[in-house]
Formats: structure tokens, C-alpha cells, sequence
């Protein structure tokens, strides 16, 4: 006889996520952005670009989550899907890493959209600037997702 685990579409938010997630709405928290560079004898394209993040998506599941705030505590909820030409961008060529560092900290995360915690900008040097809200991750899980966007690629 097998056991039931009933799956709920939400998981509350811990103590950490709450405080991100306050200071974010009171516009004091921007996220975390972490860029690399990737080495190819091509750039990277969008055909590229998705397939790497469909990947990266499977693998990780903070990257499918939305944050609803309307409830007493904040809960996570998953996402059903992820429009990923709503959270990639392909920089102009006139842009430098620095602008996009800059555009990403002035640009804050909305919670209780469709759209993740997420974003990347992909540079014409093909390193890509990976920014998230700091809820769903920390400094070292820039890395894990660099790892995985790879893996990707790769595939």
C-alpha cells in the first residue's frame, strides 16, 4: 500500500524571505546580480538562450516560483509556466556590463505578477547577467544557476 502526499501549489515564506520580500516592496531591496562569461566561437543566440533556461528551470525550483503577498504571511506559489521573452534580454551592442549591473539594481522585482523573480540580459560578448529577487536565492545560488545554464548549453 502506497502513502498520499497531498502537493500544495504554495509554500510559505521562512523568516529571511519575509525580510527580502518587505524590504523589496518598501524599495530598499533591488536583488542580487550575478554575471559570466561564457566561451564559444559563436553568440549565443536566443534558440541557445531558451534551451539553456528551460534546463536551468527544470533543475531549479525557486526559478518557477512567484511570491503572493496578499496573504497574511507571503507564500510562494509556483508558477504554471514562464514566458521567457518577458525575462530575457538581448543587450544592444552599445551596452556595457556596468549599464546592465546599473538598469538591473534600479529595476525592482514585482510580486503577485506571472512573470518569476528573475531575469537575464545576455551582452554581444556572450556573458550573461543573471538578477533575482533575494528570496528565492542567495550570492552562491548565482553560481548554481551559472552551473546549470551551462549544463544546459552543453546539452
Amino acid at each position: 500500500m502506497g502513502l498520499s502526499i497531498p502537493l500544495r501549489s504554495y509554500e510559505y515564506t521562512g523568516l529571511l524571505e519575509r525580510y527580502h520580500t518587505t524590504r523589496c516592496q518598501l524599495g530598499f531591496d533591488s536583488g542580487v546580480v550575478v554575471s559570466a562569461r561564457y566561451a564559444s566561437g559563436e553568440p549565443l543566440t536566443k534558440a541557445h538562450i531558451y534551451g539553456a533556461l528551460k534546463y536551468a528551470i527544470s533543475q531549479q525550483a525557486n526559478l518557477g516560483v512567484q511570491i503572493d503577498v496578499t496573504q497574511k504571511v507571503p507564500v510562494f506559489t509556483r508558477l504554471p509556466s514562464v514566458d521567457l521573452s518577458r525575462v530575457v534580454t538581448i543587450a544592444k551592442p552599445s551596452e556595457n556590463l556596468k549599464d546592465v549591473f546599473y538598469t538591473n539594481f534600479r529595476t525592482q522585482f514585482e510580486t503577485g505578477t506571472d512573470n518569476p523573480l528573475w531575469r537575464v540580459t545576455v551582452l554581444p560578448d556572450n556573458t550573461v547577467a543573471f538578477a533575482y529577487h533575494h528570496a528565492i536565492a542567495d550570492g552562491q545560488s548565482g553560481l548554481a544557476f551559472h552551473r546549470s545554464f551551462l549544463a544546459g548549453l552543453n546539452q
